[in-house]
């Protein structure tokens, strides 16, 4: 009974942190400032997001974000950008893929993308942790 009492609530764990951890970080322009969005607080114990730019390069919007690990341990995570158009919709790219990425404790580090489209003109930025598999 114990052992199956250990397993529900270790597989009851591992879907909660799951879905947490997985929780994207939302970073949008409001008038003239901008929002910095974080919908998990696993992510905000971690990484704060300190710094955010955008510019144009021959038509296709760039985007600069910098994150900063507020812990005192290395982060292994991925991040992609979701590119919107002018009215807020997302523009379909075939190269939004999850990139890689570790911070040592304290590091700062930007992350950057660009949109292979013209059309957009705002995006919102997801982050994932990646957990180490567990060796049986």
């Amino acid at each position: 009974m114990k052992t199956a009492m250990l397993c529900l609530l270790s597989m009851v764990a591992a879907t909660i942190t799951g879905c947490i951890s997985s929780a994207p970080t939302e970073v949008e322009k409001r008038g003239a400032e901008y929002t910095v969005t974080v919908n998990s607080l696993i992510l905000d114990n971690h990484i704060r997001v300190t710094e955010r730019s955008t510019r144009r390069t021959n038509g296709l919007l760039e985007a600069q974000v910098r994150g900063q690990n507020v812990s005192k341990k290395d982060v292994q995570f991925e991040y992609r950008f979701i590119w919107l158009d002018k009215d807020g919709v997302k523009v379909e790219t075939e190269t939004s893929t999850w990139k890689q990425m570790a911070l040592h404790a304290k590091e700062s580090a930007f992350m950057t993308g660009t949109c292979p489209s013209p059309d957009a003109t705002d995006f919102l930025m997801s982050v994932r942790f990646v957990h180490q598999s567990t060796r049986w």
